[in-house]
């Protein structure tokens, strides 16, 4: 674990510098810059770019997690796996091109009179797909050389800040809003690129053919591997993506883009989660192989209970600051209050069940995770289709919380049912308590003007309350014993 927990607190850094920099760019620079509209335009944009690089992918991200093992050589040629994967990048831009132009008619129409301004940036999707095709290759490439951090840099920390740069030379008129779109999406783009220098840079792009290697047997299990990772990773993609496109859909791009900013809110609680993840698939598909369940437990157990200490953190501190949010956002997206909680409470259920997907994933059962995503696919689907209409945008963000509940209790009973895996005990119900006493201890303090001193009170209290606790009953070894490394460091100075 300490090779995990190591890489885990440097990826969470950069995660959480990317936080600091997704608030200014959100609430500070989108919010009051941009009508909501043209942020809507964006985030609607991203979500089919996203979805069209994860369709392009042909599942081999899964290939790559699981059976990469198989290939690793010293030598750093790896059975010309590289090779391969190039190969099928290609064959993804083409799906990507193709698949764009038959669907494009279809993406662009809708009863609302913003869909002309979709209609005229809609070229950017097919062109940043393939970057983010590319980039996910490369990165999930680099996890598996152990190298994890890089991707988090690039995406959490470089690409924010490139975006906050490119709002700038927009606000301080150096560019007009057709060349900042160009911009907003070059700074998504060019990541790719990135990290295919470093890898080459290293000797990690190596290009070579081994194709009897690749034997009749392994051949099966890469297109059988691929076959569901195709699913997974689609279906993955469509869960993350949808409620903005059927926002898009039923409402307009106004209300999207009042959904995208105030959703941020929700998605900081799943950013510890983020770092962990990318490392932790690593690790697991290693023990999978060895079948070591000690560390699969481990890596499973641990990851439910910090991450939801976390989250728990979280949330109590951002819903107890709420009628705050709400000084700092223009008064137009106030529609978006609800959406802040149901996205963090989607979150936090998430948080709750840690790795368990990747557990799943890359174990023999990973055929069946294909079709756990399909279920949690149609399940956000449907309730985003019955609850928009009815609620707006708090339906989309209510739909997404009753299929992350539904999904993960799926997924938690398998593990137990199958490996016997059920990592919830008594200290979870201790830090439910712990938030609940914390979140009042800050909530039941009387309004104090300004608002960014009520924000530095609440939150103060907040923390306080709910970290003494944590701490006095060791509710995570792991916190208890990074707070005294940390606490003998400053000692010893």
């Amino acid at each position: 674990m300490g090779l995990i927990e190591k890489q885990t607190i440097k990826g969470t850094v950069y995660t959480y510098i990317g936080v600091v920099l997704g608030v200014v760019t959100n609430i500070f620079l989108f919010a009051w810059f941009f009508t909501p509209e043209q942020v809507g335009l964006l985030t609607v944009i991203l979500s089919y770019a996203t979805l069209f690089s994860q369709f392009g992918n042909l599942g081999f991200d899964s290939i790559t997690v699981r059976l990469f093992p198989w290939f690793r050589t010293d030598d750093k040629k790896h059975h010309g796996f590289m090779f391969i994967m190039i190969m099928v990048g290609i064959v993804g831009t083409i799906l990507i091109i193709l698949t764009y132009f038959l669907l494009k008619n279809e993406i662009i129409r809708n009863s609302d009179t913003s869909s002309d301004m979709l209609a005229r940036y809609a070229f950017y999707i097919p062109i940043t797909a393939v970057f983010l095709l590319f980039f996910n290759f490369f990165d999930t490439y680099s996890r598996m050389l152990y190298l994890t951090v890089r991707g988090t840099f690039l995406k959490e920390f470089l690409q924010r800040l490139l975006i906050i740069l490119s709002i700038g030379l927009y606000i301080l008129s150096f560019v007009n809003y057709d060349r900042f779109v160009g911009l907003y999406f070059a700074s998504i783009s060019v990541h790719a690129l990135i990290i295919i220098f470093l890898l080459w840079r290293e000797n990690n792009l190596v290009i070579t053919r081994e194709p009897k290697f690749v034997t009749k047997d392994l051949r099966k299990s890469m297109f059988s591997v691929a076959g569901f990772g195709i699913l997974t990773i689609f279906s993955s993609s469509i869960i993350l993506n949808i409620d903005r496109i059927m926002i898009e859909k039923f409402i307009g791009l106004y209300d999207a883009g009042i959904y995208s900013v105030t959703f941020f809110f929700g998605v900081v609680l799943l950013l510890p989660s983020r770092s962990l993840g990318r490392i932790s698939a690593t690790f697991l598909s290693e023990a999978w192989k060895s079948n070591d369940m000690k560390v699969i437990k481990d890596i499973y157990f641990k990851s439910c209970l910090n991450q939801f200490l976390f989250s728990a953190l979280l949330f109590a501190g951002i819903w107890v600051n709420i009628d705050n949010v709400f000084y700092i956002l223009p008064e137009k997206y106030e529609p978006g209050r609800w959406v802040i909680f149901w996205i963090c409470l989607s979150s936090l259920i998430e948080m709750a069940t840690g790795v368990n997907g990747t557990v799943i994933g890359t174990s023999r059962y990973y055929r069946l995770y294909a079709y756990f995503m399909i279920m949690f696919v149609a399940v956000i689907i449907i309730t985003n289709y019955l609850l928009i209409p009815i609620y707006g945008i708090t339906g989309a963000a209510i739909a997404s919380a009753i299929a992350t509940f539904i999904f993960n209790f799926v997924r938690w009973f398998f593990l137990w049912y199958k490996f016997r895996l059920q990592p919830f005990n008594l200290k979870f119900m201790y830090i439910c308590i712990i938030t609940v006493v914390s979140y009042y201890a800050g909530y039941l303090i009387p309004a104090i003007e300004p608002f960014w001193i009520d924000i530095f009170i609440r939150s103060t209290v907040v923390s306080v309350v709910f970290i003494i606790p944590v701490i006095s009953f060791s509710i995570s070894e792991d916190v208890n014993k990074k707070l005294r490394a940390i606490y003998g460091k400053f000692i010893n100075r």
